[in-house]
């Protein structure tokens, strides 16, 4: 992760933007390699009288990258980047905020359709504890000669007994009461 304060820090130490590039004139080579033992390394030596530097509004040096193919280039990177920081890190601090947001409702909702999946597991489980036990019941009522033997044993009344006690397995297992 991006240590962003620390960046922030770094930016409040810094000259106050915005800074802008662009090429510096001495009046010959020796002021220009003068100018750069004072402020850059002085491996760098300018051939032609001019360096790159990054400067602010009102002109000050806040850089000085040297002259060279890549001169320009450098300076234009370092103010471009100087100046495009305090974005880039606000909208990082954001997408982070974002995504811990993001992180904790997907957590939320996986423990949510977890215990969803519990929930119909262990329905699902006395469903088939009651459809079973059910299933026993009608498979003694589906013996030949079971008709006869209640009527014989106890008549109507035993019958409607019977079939009362089915639906009420019934409807306790369709709401989830597996007792039959």
């Amino acid at each position: 992760m991006i240590d962003t304060q620390k960046l922030r820090d770094l930016l409040e130490n810094a000259t106050p933007g915005p800074w802008d590039f662009g090429a510096d004139s001495c009046p010959d080579n020796e002021t220009a390699m003068e100018i750069c033992r004072q402020n850059i390394d002085a491996h760098t030596k300018p051939s032609s009288g001019y360096f790159f530097v990054v400067y602010v509004e009102d002109g000050r040096r806040t850089a000085m990258v040297g002259h060279g193919p890549d001169g320009a280039a450098n300076a234009e990177l370092i103010a471009e980047a100087v100046n495009a920081l305090p974005g880039l890190l606000d909208l990082i601090e954001t997408q982070s905020g974002q995504l811990a947001e993001y992180a904790r409702i997907a957590e939320e909702t996986r423990t949510a359709a977890d215990s969803r999946i519990d929930a119909q597991a262990a329905e699902n489980t006395a469903l088939r504890e009651a459809l079973g036990e059910c299933r026993e019941v009608l498979q003694i009522i589906a013996q030949p000669g079971w008709l006869s033997d209640a009527l014989q044993s106890g008549g109507v009344a035993r019958l409607s007994r019977e079939v009362s006690a089915i639906k009420r397995q019934a409807r306790a297992a369709l709401q989830g009461e597996p007792k039959c």
